[in-house]
């Protein structure tokens, strides 16, 4: 094939400009021989290396850089011979000088990186910055002017004292350091880029007008400067004792898989470095992955705490994949190790091994809020990123780093440490849900697993410490995990028995029961029914309480001498909501009932004719003290099962009932007739005459809705606030208001207790 010769044209514009970018570089590389002026020489080289790659603006932005060397090429040909005698003054306007030059080279690199889209988007900014730079430029201009004339006129007034014999006193506090570190490792200053946080996906121009612009600015991937910034941390991490490490120093030996989808611990594996039992974590080669490597050793340096990563060793800064060396435990997943335990040794030791981990966590997160200064949202978030494994050897769960924080990234919660603490511990264990039969029905190990993980859960959130009881359930904890070892064997019921005198076991179940016949009272003692020894139903089925058997109620009159009953309150609460249409508007507004005698509510309805009204009457019932009512049910289960013929831990007491229905008033009173024809009338002063026949306007009236939270009582309305159920409205009342009541039930919730089979253990 042919070779063809293909020519371009170059724009004489980008020529001129090369070249005379060419010559500039010459020019200022001869200022940074001279120490005052190096610093900001280098700056400058920056900005010239740095206006070769922008596209856009670039003549604009050639004559910015060409003015700002100017300024400094002004003042080498002025002082050079004499820099070893330069004045305080010029030394100290030239320090100033280097914050005009950060700005601009900040700018001329946030060019470099943004998209078409985002200049043209940007063309306005682009050309106001460069204005307000150039406007910054003749400030120095006029600075340096100034403060020449200063010294002249300073020089000039001591030589005149001195030839007066005047004694000259002369006080002069000026800064040793320069503002700008020397750049020796490469174009950018290492303190302008921040390895903790990631990069910024949308880069934007930055003007002279914002404070401390080079940490607002995206931090460009530069190796140099990388590697310069992993030098200088590890020859601090040298100095602390951590040693570091070639790849053909470490032996790997396995992977540890049961952590992949960890987020700290996957790429995890166990190896063996100079004859000792390590775990390896590697970062991927890539920037990214050498920021999480960064950020990981900057932290873990400084936190010792036997429930997080101990580290002993890092690679070289110089090495492909960099790793981590840690300390050797024997991780599994904690949720997993919860399931197997719950599996083979049972609630009670399950539930002191989560009580254990939540320890193991809040101290971990407690250190860690202390040792780095987190207010408490940061120890929020550090909860939720982190990563959780548990080691088998020393029982105890290790916390992994949580990944670095995104730049310009708040998070807010509307909920309190302990709530984080406990939520997370929580999430641990499998739901309920999750045990499900998957091709098959359903068996009595997986109805009695979902009962275990239920119980376990409610246990371990009773001892959990809340801010409403965080004194007496923090100390109630330390005193149950102390206890539990020095006890052989841990009773069943031990842990509920405690919770229960401490007055915090309040936990109990919740279930939907809409479509459920039985009307649920709150004390119903009963039993689900089964038809059949195989007859299983899971706990996160809600359709079971259809076949719901109830033995009695534990309020009812043969009960009150019960002492535990007697210390049992029932809470009671009702709400109303009124809706009707309005001018083609549907309004909703509350309303308030008064009481009657053998709780009875009475609602106030203002009705107008023809229209409906709809009520929203809500019951809410509960045992004031749920403590109380798990130890009536753990003191009376055995009896009570013994007379229906069925296990204790079968025996259900309802704590907890809410219900909701919607009542409809409608009035269909006749309309009135019309008014005669406008036109028949005589029109006077002040006469508005109606037209179309409309019909006379009728005044709204006043009925009453009364309604109980009983389910035998039949809601009724009546024309009287005092009116009887078994009175009857007026004839001509009664015939024209009728009462409905919507189809199902817009709320049906009930709350439950049940043990387990667990607590009647001998």
């Amino acid at each position: 094939m042919p070779l063809r010769v293909i020519k371009t044209r170059l724009s004489k514009d980008v020529v001129t400009v090369s070249a005379g970018i060419a010559a500039l570089i010459s020019d200022v590389s001869g200022v940074s021989q001279f120490p005052p002026a190096r610093a900001a020489a280098l700056i400058v080289l920056v900005i010239l290396e740095t206006l070769q790659e922008i596209e856009n603006n670039r003549d604009a932005c050639f004559r910015l850089a060409k003015r700002s060397a100017k300024i400094l090429l002004d003042i080498k040909s002025r002082m050079e011979g004499r820099w070893d005698t330069a004045p305080r003054a010029l030394i100290r306007n030239i320090m100033e000088y280097e914050s005009v030059l950060v700005s601009i080279r900040d700018f001329m690199l946030s060019l470099t990186r943004i998209k078409w889209i985002g200049r043209l988007l940007q063309k306005g900014s682009i050309e106001e910055s460069i204005k307000n730079f150039n406007e910054l430029l003749s400030d120095a201009e006029n600075s340096f002017q100034t403060a020449s004339l200063i010294e002249i006129h300073y020089t000039v007034g001591l030589i005149r004292n001195k030839d007066e014999g005047k004694s000259v006193a002369f006080i002069e506090n000026i800064a040793e350091d320069s503002t700008i570190p020397a750049l020796e490792n490469g174009p950018i200053s290492s303190s302008s880029i921040d390895f903790l946080t990631p990069y910024s996906s949308s880069p934007h121009v930055v003007g002279p007008s914002e404070k401390e612009s080079r940490h607002d600015l995206p931090n460009p991937e530069i190796e140099p400067t990388f590697d310069a910034l992993i030098a200088e941390e590890a020859a601090e991490l040298n100095k602390l004792g951590f040693k570091r490490y070639h790849q053909s120093d470490v032996q790997l030996l396995s992977e540890i898989r049961s952590l992949r989808g960890n987020t700290f611990w996957e790429q995890t594996h166990i190896g063996d470095a100079e004859g000792r039992k390590t775990l390896v974590k590697y970062y991927n080669p890539e920037a990214r992955g050498k920021e999480k490597w960064l950020h990981d050793v900057k932290m873990l340096k400084s936190l010792y705490h036997p429930n997080l990563p101990q580290l002993f060793g890092f690679s070289y800064e110089t090495s492909q994949t960099p790793f981590l060396l840690l300390s050797h435990v024997k991780l599994h997943d904690p949720g997993n190790h919860i399931t197997r335990e719950l599996k083979n040794e049972g609630m009670t030791t399950c539930t002191l091994t989560l009580l254990q981990m939540y320890r193991d966590i809040s101290s971990a997160v407690t250190y860690v809020q202390r040792q780095l200064g987190y207010d408490e949202t940061g120890a929020q978030v550090f909860i939720d990123d982190a990563s959780y494994a548990y080691d088998i050897i020393s029982k105890k769960v290790i916390v992994g780093l949580p990944p670095p924080q995104k730049e310009n990234c708040y998070r807010g919660y509307g909920y309190s440490l302990l709530d984080s603490l406990s939520a997370k511990l929580l999430k641990i264990l499998p739901k309920e849900s999750d045990i499900q039969p998957v091709g098959g029905s359903i068996t009595s190990d997986d109805v009695e697993l979902q009962r275990k993980i239920s119980h376990v859960k409610a246990l371990a959130f009773n001892f959990l410490p809340k801010p409403e009881n965080k004194p007496v359930a923090s100390k109630l904890l330390d005193e149950v995990l102390e206890d539990s070892e020095d006890m052989l064997d841990i009773l069943p019921g031990f842990l509920r028995l405690r919770a229960i005198n401490a007055g915090i076991h309040s936990h109990s179940w919740t279930s939907a029961v809409h479509t459920c016949k039985y009307d649920f009272e709150v004390g119903d003692l009963g039993y689900i029914l089964r038809d059949n020894d195989q007859d299983q139903n899971l706990i996160s089925d809600d359709s079971r309480f259809h076949k719901f058997v109830k033995i009695w109620n534990i309020f009812d009159t043969e009960y009150l001498g019960n002492g535990v009953v007697k210390r049992m309150n029932i809470v009671k609460e009702v709400t109303g909501n009124q809706s009707q249409w309005s001018n083609n508007t549907r309004r909703n507004y509350d309303i308030w009932p008064f009481l009657l005698s053998e709780d009875v509510e009475g609602w106030p309805v203002s009705l107008a004719p023809y229209s409906r009204v709809e009520i929203y009457v809500r019951h809410s019932s509960q045992i004031a003290s749920v403590s109380e009512a798990w130890r009536f049910l753990m003191n009376t289960a055995k009896e009570i099962a013994n007379s229906a013929g069925v296990s204790p831990h079968e025996i259900i007491l309802i704590t907890k009932t809410i219900s909701g229905q919607v009542y409809k008033l409608d009035d269909r009173s006749p309309r009135a007739p019309a008014l005669p024809h406008s036109f028949s009338r005589p029109t006077s002063p002040g006469y508005f005459p109606q037209h179309f026949h409309q019909p006379n306007f009728a005044p709204p009236r006043l009925i009453y809705l009364f309604t109980s939270h009983k389910s035998n009582f039949n809601v009724y309305w009546a024309d009287s606030p005092t009116a009887a159920p078994t009175s009857v409205p007026p004839h001509s009342v009664s015939n024209v208001i009728t009462l409905s009541k919507a189809w199902g039930k817009p709320e049906a919730f009930i709350g439950y207790i049940q043990l387990s089979n667990e607590d009647f253990k001998p």
